[in-house]
């Protein structure tokens, strides 16, 4: 976990209004909660933790940087994209 990913979460991470009430009803009644999430296993099982959340399934936490920093740029960057063969005259 490093400093960025601590700040995101302290700053960012909002629950939802009523997700509380609704995580409760749902044990109350007997059933088992999942919270899936397209994040980071690192604020989904912060959110299970708060929530007392059943069972968490999330893409795994990108490893400490060492150095150089990377995946932190926009969709793409970084990537190489083939080129076309020109066309014939």
């Amino acid at each position: 976990m490093n400093a960025q990913m601590l700040q995101v979460r302290q700053e960012r991470l909002k629950l939802s209004p009523g997700a509380q009430e609704l995580v409760q009803a749902a044990q109350k009644a007997g059933l088992k909660v999942l919270l899936v999430s397209g994040g980071f296993t690192f604020f989904a099982e912060y959110v299970r933790g708060l929530l007392n959340i059943d069972f968490v399934r999330a893409n795994p936490s990108p490893p400490p940087a060492r150095g150089r920093r990377g995946g932190g740029g926009p969709r793409g960057a970084g990537r190489t994209r083939a080129r076309r063969a020109p066309r014939a005259p």
